[in-house]
């Protein structure tokens, strides 16, 4: 009666459900605890060929498949429920030693395996994927080269195209000179000067120039009478041959320097040599002519061909006053054209200086057409020539 009244609290419906959970919990824990621990090692053994499964596997025979893999050899935990025996534990001595090598077990060496072909794999998978990459990346380089040229090109040919502004022309070379400034202001102002003196023997000496010229154009009969007029002023025509050789001079100078023929360093200086020469070659022909005259009695005739040698210089002078302006200040379109002009103009003056001088030379002496034709060869002509030929040789030892 004593027991009861001890254990009635104890032994409670409560208590007595809460008890019979525990002990049902209990004897499910030792039934299922033999084959919890063969499925953990059957997990331990399945992880590693699960993470190769993805990979390609080499089949092993039915001999190296351990028992745990094996099918006929598993048994399920539901239907093993005894508790085996724990494994006779082999004494220390058999036990292999830890410095001794432990052979691989075919299990091992076929993880080894899968985890090298995955590697290699994964490698060439990789390199794969890199020269892919490389070979999207140099087409893609290529189409946009291939754009940007089309492009320039196009841009090219519209500048080929062009209509002003020739682009793709050859090259024009051009050699650069240091540009040489000539001082063309002493010339100018003495040109200037030249000028100046003719209209002040124009304005001076009017009815002589206005005679002059009537004669040499002959426009009237009365030759002899104007010709004596002529003759009896000697202070005119003195100044007007001046005149003639210094334009005459000033000529020859640019003539010379326009070609290159310069016969002296300096231009003034050449200008000087210049008109020396005309006024030595006129002074000599004017003593050569009065000697003959003298020796051979033609006096008159002499003295006619003088005056219109002289009357013609005269008319050279005055002529050649607006070429020395065109000369000294040359235009590319112009110079050729004026040189050559003024080669014409000194040759028909000076065939009309032969023509006109037969007829007097004719009346006062008998001479034929041969025999003038031989003198003018002689003494017109030839020293012409000479003196031209010494000026050249003068101006090739000079250069």
């Amino acid at each position: 009666m004593r027991y009861r009244v001890i254990c009635a609290p104890i032994l409670s419906d409560q208590n007595i459900h809460v008890l019979k959970i525990l002990l049902t919990t209990l004897v499910c824990c030792l039934l299922l605890s033999p084959g919890l621990k063969a499925q953990s090692q059957n997990d331990s053994v399945r992880s590693p060929q699960d993470t190769i499964s993805k990979g390609p596997v080499r089949e092993l025979p039915a001999a190296q498949i351990p028992a745990t893999q094996n099918p006929a050899t598993q048994n399920p935990p539901a239907q093993n429920p005894v508790r085996k025996s724990p494994a006779p534990q082999t004494p220390a001595s058999q036990a292999p030693s830890p410095q001794t090598p432990v052979p691989a077990s075919p299990q091992i060496l076929q993880i080894r395996d899968s985890n090298q072909l995955r590697s290699a794999a994964a490698d060439s998978n990789k390199k794969l994927q890199d020269s892919l990459r490389r070979i999207k990346d140099s087409a893609e380089a290529r189409l946009n080269a291939k754009f940007i040229r089309e492009r320039i090109d196009g841009f090219q040919t519209v500048l080929k195209q062009h209509l002003f502004f020739r682009f793709f022309n050859k090259p024009v070379y051009r050699t650069v000179t240091e540009r040489k400034t000539n001082d063309s202001d002493l010339l100018f102002y003495f040109l200037c000067g030249l000028v100046l003196y003719f209209a002040i023997l124009k304005l001076a000496f009017g009815k002589y120039l206005n005679n002059l010229f009537t004669l040499f154009f002959r426009v009237t009969m009365r030759q002899n009478q104007i010709r004596e007029q002529l003759l009896q002023t000697p202070l005119p025509s003195l100044l007007l041959n001046i005149l003639f050789a210094i334009s005459g001079g000033m000529y020859l100078n640019l003539i010379l320097f326009h070609f290159g023929k310069n016969p002296a360093a300096g231009f003034w200086l050449s200008f000087s040599y210049c008109v020396g020469f005309l006024g030595l070659l006129y002074l000599g022909k004017l003593l050569i002519l009065k000697t003959m005259g003298w020796i051979f009695n033609v006096s008159n005739a002499t003295n006619t061909y003088l005056f219109i040698v002289f009357l013609v210089n005269k008319m050279i002078g005055m002529f050649l006053l607006p070429f020395l302006f065109i000369l000294a200040f040359p235009h590319p379109v112009l110079i050729s054209g004026m040189v050559t002009l003024s080669f014409i103009l000194l040759i028909a003056l000076f065939f009309y200086r032969f023509i006109i001088s037969y007829r007097p030379i004719h009346n006062e002496i008998n001479v034929g057409r041969l025999h003038f034709i031989i003198y003018l060869c002689a003494f017109e002509i030839a020293p012409l020539l000479l003196i031209y030929k010494v000026l050249l040789i003068f101006v090739d030892t000079n250069n």
